[in-house]
């Protein structure tokens, strides 16, 4: 999948990216990603989930702020894809200072949409 380099979705950073199952069929399950802010986020983000053992294919939609993880029967570990995440993430600790901030002063903070 390509993604634009220009295509960029600034609000988005501030929230550090997390994982949230929306939908799981046989053999997949589509999380948001929050905090998915541009085409290098994305890239990142798949080539980290796919790292994942368990995890046979991940596609990132950038605009959509989700990822269909494409698995074995059983869904790997949350913590697992989490960490793997995290581990990719540019600016971490002070994308999750952001997300604290914008939670106390009653703003939203997660646009995956």
């Amino acid at each position: 999948m390509q993604w634009s380099a220009l295509h960029v979705h600034p609000s988005r950073l501030r929230t550090a990216p997390a994982l949230r199952a929306l939908e799981r069929r046989d053999g997949s399950t589509t999380f948001a990603v929050d905090g998915l802010v541009c085409g290098l986020c994305a890239a990142r983000t798949q080539q980290a989930i796919e790292g994942v053992e368990g995890v046979h294919r991940v596609e990132v939609d950038l605009d959509r702020g989700v990822a269909v993880v494409r698995h074995e029967d059983d869904l790997p570990g949350m913590a697992a894809m989490q960490q793997a995440l995290d581990r990719v993430v540019i600016a971490l600790p002070i994308r999750r200072l952001l997300g604290r901030l914008t939670r106390r002063t009653g703003r939203a903070g997660r646009t995956a949409a």
